[in-house]
């Protein structure tokens, strides 16, 4: 009898991994998608990675379509310059600031999908509208904390370390 529940037990905990199964993108259907883009799987694969994904992560074409959004367009960027009250110039010119992009380069060229410089924009606006304010109330924070700035620094670095190690320590 207790073999049998040592068994029972162990076929229990071993059973759920073995039920597992894990859907990959149908690889026609991803030659099929990656002729509509413009790319190579070995492109899409190391753009993939850029973003700590493989392909194996999604379960369907539609899914990493989804992930990826629009590929870049003439039309869609124009429209997105629109959307943001920028000239093509000043994007570029911001891209080539952040290091996102070299002085000879097309935005076109170096951004595979739209949605790539639209989060660019989005970034870089939200950060340069709260930077002052939120640089202010952390200082408050850490002054009524009587942290000085070597342990910010030490604090900080330890934080990266723990998020180096274990980067699921992230999710909520």
């Amino acid at each position: 009898m207790k073999k049998w529940m040592i068994f029972m037990f162990a076929l229990l905990l071993v059973l759920p991994f073995q039920m597992t199964t894990y859907a990959a993108v149908d690889e026609t259907e991803l030659q099929n998608y990656l002729s509509t883009i413009g790319m190579e799987k070995e492109e899409l694969v190391d753009y993939l990675a850029s973003y700590d994904f493989t392909l194996a992560d999604f379960e369907n074409v539609s899914e990493l379509r989804d992930f990826l959004g629009d590929p870049m367009t003439p039309e869609n960027l124009v429209a997105l310059l629109q959307e943001f009250d920028m000239t093509y110039e000043e994007l570029k010119a911001l891209l080539i600031e952040y290091g996102e992009m070299e002085e000879n380069e097309k935005i076109e060229d170096v951004f595979p999908f739209i949605s790539d410089v639209e989060d660019f924009i989005l970034f870089e606006q939200g950060i340069g509208e709260m930077d002052e304010e939120m640089l202010a109330e952390m200082d408050e924070l850490f002054s009524m904390l009587g942290l000085n700035e070597e342990e910010l620094t030490r604090f900080f670095e330890h934080i990266a370390r723990v998020i180096e190690a274990d980067p699921t320590v992230l999710e909520i």
